[in-house]
């Protein structure tokens, strides 16, 4: 019976550490969707298309794509 007591405190221990990794993930990859957001807004102003390389668009459209996804962008 103790040791169910004792189980029951380290998964409540363990759960609420978990929501903890949780909130910082959150909050690490909003701060990464900014950074990214912000790199290629910069990338679409400082650099005319015609001088971007197939490669270049292509991964412009992948991040543009996934912020897209996320619901950082409508």
């Amino acid at each position: 019976r103790k040791q169910l007591k004792k189980d029951g405190l380290t998964l409540r221990r363990r759960m609420t550490d978990l929501k903890k990794r949780v909130a910082e993930l959150a909050t690490q990859n909003t701060q990464l969707a900014d950074h990214l957001a912000s790199m290629c807004a910069q990338a679409d102003e400082d650099c005319p298309s015609e001088y971007r390389t197939r490669h270049f668009r292509s991964t412009m459209d992948d991040a543009y794509d996934y912020l897209k996804e996320i619901g950082y962008l409508k």
